[in-house]
Order: C-alpha cells, then sequence, then structure tokens
C-alpha cells in the first residue's frame, strides 16, 4: 500500500529537480579549497553563499561566524555557518547540527 500523497510528494520532486540541481551547483562553482590558503577568500564567500540559501530557505538568524585564532594556528581558522529554524513550535525538539 502507497501512501496517499506519494504521487503529489513525486510530482513536486520533479518539478523542481532541475531548480534544485542549478541550486547545489552553485555551491561547487565556488573553489573553496579549504587546505589551501589562497583560497581563504573562497572559503568566505561559499560560508557567505550557504547564509544566503539558508536565509532563502526562510531560516532565521543565519549568519557567518568567524571563530578566533588561537596561538600556534598555522593557518586562520575558517568561518562557520549558523541558522535557527524558529517556526516549529515551543513544544517540538530541538536539534544541534555540527559539521
Amino acid at each position: 500500500m502507497t501512501h496517499p500523497q506519494l504521487s503529489s510528494v513525486v510530482s513536486q520532486v520533479q518539478g523542481s529537480l532541475e531548480h534544485a540541481i542549478d541550486r547545489l551547483s552553485g555551491f561547487l562553482r565556488i573553489p573553496a579549497v579549504s587546505c589551501d590558503p589562497a583560497h581563504a577568500a573562497d572559503v568566505r564567500r561559499l560560508a557567505e553563499h550557504i547564509r544566503d540559501d539558508l536565509q532563502k530557505a526562510g531560516f532565521d538568524n543565519a549568519r557567518v561566524l568567524d571563530v578566533e585564532r588561537r596561538d600556534g594556528d598555522a593557518m586562520a581558522p575558517h568561518p562557520c555557518v549558523a541558522a535557527e529554524w524558529l517556526k516549529a513550535g515551543a513544544d517540538k525538539p530541538t536539534v544541534h547540527v555540527f559539521g
């Protein structure tokens, strides 16, 4: 037995597939090679691109966070991206995702 909304979900996915591929390809177009200091600006640009994508998706407080350099660090730490989803309701669980 299939779910009654399966055909609707499949239609929606098929209708938005090209847009999703284009959107995700935008991440790959940024040469953010994190182990190469010459690409530090690209890593920041990718972080900003991710932040913007999260804002467009409706996340709240999407932002790029700078991490302080510690003594002895060979390279400056890469920026992190954080965002919140505050629309689920107070009775919903909280999930933290770290990458």
